[in-house]
């Protein structure tokens, strides 16, 4: 069954993924290893230089915007989770 992950069309476009992608994966740090092995530069683009995920992505797992953990990357996940990915939004 596995996690699902719906990634926002910026990362779709930049890296050429699939919007929707379903992966067999524990953490959070693994379902993004994952992903940048299918596009290199993917972990760049979502994590700061401390490892910490950016301030401008927001990574919701079921629902609940994990960004701010200290332990975001650690976040356990199950078949049937529900992961998304996009960037911040701002404007006026």
């Amino acid at each position: 069954m596995g996690v699902e992950v719906f990634v926002a069309s910026v990362f779709v476009r930049e890296f050429r993924l699939s919007p929707r992608l379903t992966l067999e994966v524990r953490t959070v740090k693994d379902l993004v290893s994952n992903i940048e092995k299918m596009a290199s530069g993917f972990k760049d683009s979502i994590y700061d230089e401390t490892g910490r995920i950016r301030p401008y992505v927001n990574l919701f797992v079921n629902g609940t915007n994990i960004r701010s953990r200290e332990d975001a990357l650690d976040t356990l996940l199950k078949d049937g989770d529900l992961v998304h990915i996009f960037p911040s939004v701002a404007g006026g």
